[in-house]
């Protein structure tokens, strides 16, 4: 059964109830939006990613509907963002990519532009529950618009972990990720520094979360970054080797990531290749629990593998050695001198 399918009956369940009394209404939803948060795992241990791509949608769809009535439900609003993210970052970029291969710009832009309306929605979803957490002063964009300072004091007031770390992280990622995809708007690279920050309060909150993530997205962060904006190649490869040794390199996207990012600011063809060649000759059930990632990542590493000449400079055949020159011959031995032959004794 497909998720679309799976969650229709919880939508009709939700709908039919909205008209039945506010506390019935309210009850529905919000045991709905626990069977959500339970059910959300089952997506991740998917074989096949097309089936995974349909069904997203339909599954956002359904708690888009739910946000309507509890909208200021922290934990919906967090899944629907995670969900907007890891859409967008695990199919609209990979299409928008592949286009891009294909040199079709038209397509790509169609899927960078979904890629960036799903990431601006996660942004809005997540510094929105800041703000009802900490509205004081404008709460999160206010103390954005009063800069990065502000901003950085701010973040310091969230520390509940279990509740809030969620939301940080995934405004922390979708946000990196537009920026990402974005390079050109001077706009969003200005938001940079205030990404980071948001970035370094996760990891100060909790760095092994899921999965250590916030190792991954602080290389991400600092390996994509221009020189001028604190760009760190070598930083970045320290913090994805982190992440990749703490889950025993189970998570392949980690691998295929320090490849696209690492490997490729640091000219550094023998580690593209090895990261990549590892992700593809890895076997699908390498965690049941990273299923679907870890076929995504295997499609990400064979288009990049692809692609390797056109990122590095060839490799170039070792010198072929001239052969020695033959050492001239060994000068001919000295002929012995004669004796001098005795003097003929005089005659008497």
């Amino acid at each position: 059964m497909s998720v679309r399918r799976a969650l229709t009956p919880v939508l009709l369940a939700v709908c039919s109830l909205a008209g039945g009394g506010c506390s019935t209404t309210q009850f529905a939803a919000s045991s709905t939006v626990g069977i959500i948060g339970q059910a959300m795992p089952a997506i991740e241990r998917y074989r096949d990613p097309d089936l995974a791509e349909e069904g997203i949608p339909a599954s956002i769809a359904t708690m888009e509907g739910l946000l309507q009535i509890r909208p200021d439900d922290a934990v919906l609003r967090s899944l629907i963002a995670r969900a907007y993210g890891s859409y967008a970052f695990g199919f609209l970029e990979d299409h928008m990519e592949q286009a891009l291969a294909d040199d079709d710009d038209k397509t790509s832009d169609h899927f960078q532009k979904r890629a960036s309306l799903a990431y601006t929605r996660c942004r809005e979803l997540t510094l929105g529950t800041l703000s009802h957490w900490e509205e004081d002063d404008g709460g999160a964009d206010g103390h954005i618009k009063k800069g990065l300072d502000a901003w950085t004091a701010y973040l310091k007031k969230f520390d509940n972990v279990e509740k809030q770390l969620p939301t940080l992280f995934w405004g922390a990622y979708c946000w990196g990720r537009y920026i990402g995809i974005n390079r050109d708007d001077v706009n969003a690279l200005a938001d940079l520094p205030y990404v980071n920050a948001l970035a370094d309060r996760v990891f100060t909150l909790d760095p092994t979360y899921w999965g250590y993530a916030p190792h991954a997205l602080r290389a991400g962060l600092i390996g994509t970054a221009p020189a001028q904006l604190g760009g760190k190649p070598e930083e970045a490869k320290k913090e994805f080797e982190v992440a990749i040794n703490a889950t025993g390199g189970k998570n392949l996207m980690y691998l295929v990531l320090e490849a696209q990012i690492v490997a490729v600011a640091l000219q550094d063809r023998a580690l593209y290749k090895k990261l990549l060649d590892t992700t593809l000759a890895a076997p699908m059930d390498l965690d049941v629990n990273l299923r679907l990632v870890n076929q995504l990542a295997k499609r990400r590493a064979e288009r990049y593998l692809a692609d390797i000449d056109h990122l590095f400079a060839p490799v170039e055949p070792p010198a072929t050695q001239a052969p020695e020159a033959p050492a001239p011959p060994a000068a001919p031995a000295a002929a012995p001198t004669a004796k001098p032959a005795p003097a003929a004794k005089p005659a008497r």
